[in-house]
């Protein structure tokens, strides 16, 4: 099996109350562009309402190296659901990578490597 190029990493809460989320070139191939777009849905009455949607663009990520993409509030964001979406840029290729956060974040009790704090992941594949 090999090793996957790409996290997601997910902090515990900070002094704030929000998580932190990052993505991680564990790699050793220079990311030249990094773009995001978010966007997601709650239910409200038993139907889905969307939430307003945005788009980023970061720039380069070293090998190794990380970028912080997002915070969430689990007071308030974790009612909903939200789907990023990736577009990883290097020298060879582009890809695309989807994943979500939703009400359940899970265990963070991991020492994450890279970014060298408190969470947990989210390969990216």
């Amino acid at each position: 099996m090999s090793k996957k190029k790409y996290f997601i990493a997910i902090t515990g809460a900070n002094e704030t109350g929000k998580h932190e989320i990052y993505f991680v070139n564990d790699s050793d191939e220079k990311i030249m562009s990094l773009e995001m777009s978010s966007g997601g849905f709650v239910t409200y009455d038993d139907d889905p309402v969307t939430l307003s949607s945005f788009n980023k663009k970061f720039g380069e990520v070293e090998p190794l190296g990380y970028i912080h993409i997002d915070s969430i509030n689990p007071m308030y964001d974790l009612d909903s659901v939200k789907v990023y979406d990736l577009k990883v840029t290097t020298e060879a290729k582009q890809e695309i990578y989807s994943f979500s956060i939703g009400s359940r974040i899970g265990f963070m009790g991991n020492k994450l490597p890279i970014i060298n704090k408190w969470g947990r992941r989210i390969f990216l594949e």
